[in-house]
Parts: structure tokens; sequence; C-alpha cells
């Protein structure tokens, strides 16, 4: 009997332990299992982020740009409003990498980047296309002088110089713009449009916006 009460006290309390330890086991998994849930979440996030970003400015890429490209032309065909295209394209910015280096030239795209996002009203999109060459969409747009005010302002983007430390970058572009649906009826043919335009800009001297099929005095 003596040996049964000091036994039966042990059992239990050894129960006890056991199911505490188990159920401390129950909540170190679920903790685990949420972190790594987490971590899963979070790693999937930044791989979608990765698919429709660019990796150097983490602007919209080609694909997210295509798509809100298309977008924009839908509103615009539903609503009989117009979008203006801007390819933005940074006079000798070979020049530049070649005398700084490569280094310099990704802190200048990304300086441009941010000056881009800070000064352009919020019915636009900009995207890297790669390179030093950029694509702005102007969307919800209602007349064409919206278009031709916005094109100046990119140009007047570029008159203050850009700074790497000490290092004073004095930085031009070239700008191409075209208008859906006054230019083109589709989104290549706009693309094509605002690239031949850029292309005109560099052709009369550079430094300056040409919008494709109205004479527009350089800047």
């Amino acid at each position: 009997t003596i040996g049964l009460m000091i036994a039966i006290p042990l059992l239990i309390s050894r129960q006890i332990r056991i199911v505490v330890d188990n159920q401390r086991l129950r909540e170190n998994l679920e903790v685990k299992v949420e972190e790594r849930t987490e971590a899963l979440a979070s790693a999937m996030e930044e791989m979608r982020h990765m698919a429709y970003h660019d990796a150097l400015t983490g602007l919209p890429n080609r694909y997210l740009f295509a798509r809100l490209f298309q977008d924009a032309l839908y509103r615009a065909e539903a609503s009989e409003g117009q979008v203006g295209l801007f390819f933005i394209d940074i006079d000798h910015f070979k020049k530049i990498n070649d005398t700084y280096g490569h280094r310099v030239g990704d802190q200048l795209i990304i300086d441009v980047t941010t000056r881009l996002q800070k000064k352009l009203p919020p019915n636009t999109v900009i995207s890297r296309q790669g390179g030093d060459e950029f694509v702005v969409l102007l969307f919800d747009v209602e007349q064409e002088d919206e278009v031709i005010q916005c094109g100046e302002q990119l140009v007047s983007l570029f008159e203050q110089p850009f700074h790497h430390g000490i290092i004073s970058l004095p930085v031009t572009a070239s700008i191409g713009g075209a208008i859906y649906p006054a230019h083109a009826a589709s989104r290549s043919d706009l693309i094509e449009q605002a690239d031949l335009a850029m292309y005109e800009a560099k052709r009369r001297g550079k430094n300056q916006f040409y919008l494709h099929d109205v004479s527009t005095t350089p800047i």
C-alpha cells in the first residue's frame, strides 16, 4: 500500500511532465511551421516581384509594362480618350560608362529613375527597357497638349546635372513621343512611332523632345 501511495503520484507527475513536454513540442512545431510558411510566402512574393520588375531600378519590366500599356489602350478606346507614349534615351551614356565605369553608370540609371518617379504626374507608368532606355506611358489623356507638356517636362528633368559623390554628370536625353489613336491604332504601331520620334530627336541634335508628325521647338 505504501509503495502504491508513493508510485501513483510519481506516475501522475511523470504523465503530467509528458503532457507538458508534448504541448511544448506542438507549440514549437507550430511556430516553426508558421515561420517557414511566412518565409515561403515572402520568397514567392519576391519571385513574383522579380518576374515583373527591373532588377536595378524596381520599375515595371517589359512584360508588366506591356500589360499596363494594353489596359490603358482599352480604357482609352472605351472612353474615346488618348494615350501618350514616350521613348527616352540618355545621350552619350556609353561615354559615361567608359569614363567612370559601370558602377557610376548604374547609379546614374537609378538616379534618373528616382527623378522621373518624383517629378512626373500620377497618370504615368515608367518602365526601363534595358540599358539607358526608358519608356513612359501617359494614360487618361484628354487633350494632345497634355502629351506635349509631359514631353517638355521630361526634357526639363535633365536640366540639372546628376551627382555621384564629387563627380558632376551633366546629362541630357533624346525623347520621342507618339499619341494613340492620332498616330497609331495599335500598341505595336505606337511603340514604333515613338521609337522613330526618339531617333528623330537625336538626329536633330539630341537634348530635346520630338512628337511624331508634329513640329515642336527643340528645347
